[in-house]
């Protein structure tokens, strides 16, 4: 998959903010440490994963958080 360095950007920032707000790390300990040192192939991948884990109500939550601090 062939992503630009801005939604590369926006994909990492985004699982950053949904384990950072669910508080996975303590659910799925070093989460955030492989968010940092994955290539950027794998990251599309550890998206689905951290977003695996969430509820469709913890996702909604998750979405109007995000645009709510003006992130699109």
């Amino acid at each position: 998959m062939i992503m630009f360095a801005e939604e590369i950007n926006n994909l990492r920032n985004f699982t950053k903010f949904a384990i950072e707000y669910l508080h996975l790390e303590k659910v799925e300990p070093g989460v955030t440490e492989e968010l940092y040192d994955t290539t950027n192939d794998q990251l599309h991948t550890l998206a689905i994963h951290v977003l695996s884990l969430t509820t469709k109500e913890q996702l909604d939550e998750i979405n109007r958080k995000w645009i709510a601090r003006g992130k699109e």
